[in-house]
């Protein structure tokens, strides 16, 4: 039967054997009603529904959180960014310009970087791996000029020389070798002339000028009008 409580205990009043056998059937009663409550009574949820709910959460990831919802700790203090979207910002950034620094690099050093920026890692890498190790050389035939000194004028060398040679094929008998050099510790071109002959015997020697440029150079030659002129060109 359901417990029925005494409510009107006096100071006086003995408890007897009946009065503890009601109370400690009320504590039954009472046990016993909170193990039949079920989670559906009180809106609690299931550990098979808790479960579902994770699993459904799980297949469904794409888009269910932005990334400018997603705050970071940075506990080393790498970024100015609070969140994925704006840190994933910043990463880039910083990605693309120091690849912009790399390519600068690479082409102060005589190499070039193909394709488009951004460039890829891959584009930079042959960029670096095409950069000339060494002094460069270069060399051709140039026709001489009809005016005073029949000069002769070499564009689009990769390099700035600084020895050139001007060989004059054309004589039996004798050859021009003007030697233009670049003096790194007075900081000056000096020019030396040479005319030899057919067995390499130094003859005598006549003033010329040689001007180097940014990719090539002018040298006036002295060999004659439209005289072949074989040059050389060394970094």
């Amino acid at each position: 039967m359901p417990y029925v409580p005494k409510t009107d205990w006096r100071y006086d009043e003995t408890v007897a054997e009946n009065d503890l056998n009601r109370i400690e059937g009320g504590i039954q009663e009472s046990l016993q009603k909170v193990d039949a409550i079920t989670p559906a009574q009180i809106g609690a949820e299931t550990p098979a529904g808790a479960q579902a709910k994770v699993d459904a959460h799980k297949n469904t990831t794409t888009g269910a959180h932005a990334a400018s919802a997603i705050s970071i700790e940075d506990t080393a203090s790498q970024f100015t960014a609070s969140n994925v979207e704006e840190a994933l910002a910043e990463l880039f950034t910083s990605v693309d310009n120091g690849k912009a620094q790399i390519k600068t690099a690479i082409i102060a050093k005589g190499g070039t970087v193909a394709g488009t920026a951004p460039h890829s890692f891959q584009e930079l890498t042959n960029g670096i791996a095409g950069i000339a190790t060494g002094k460069r050389f270069a060399s051709g035939s140039a026709v001489a000029g009809s005016s005073t000194g029949n000069p002769v004028t070499v564009t689009g060398l990769a390099f700035s020389p600084k020895i050139i040679i001007l060989v004059n094929p054309d004589s039996d008998l004798l050859k021009w070798i003007i030697r233009n050099e670049y003096d790194a510790s007075s900081a000056i071109w000096q020019t030396r002339i040479q005319q030899t002959t057919t067995s390499g015997q130094t003859t005598g020697s006549q003033g010329v000028t040689v001007a180097p440029t940014a990719g090539g150079f002018t040298g006036l030659t002295w060999f004659g009008i439209n005289a072949t002129t074989r040059w050389y060109a060394v970094e």
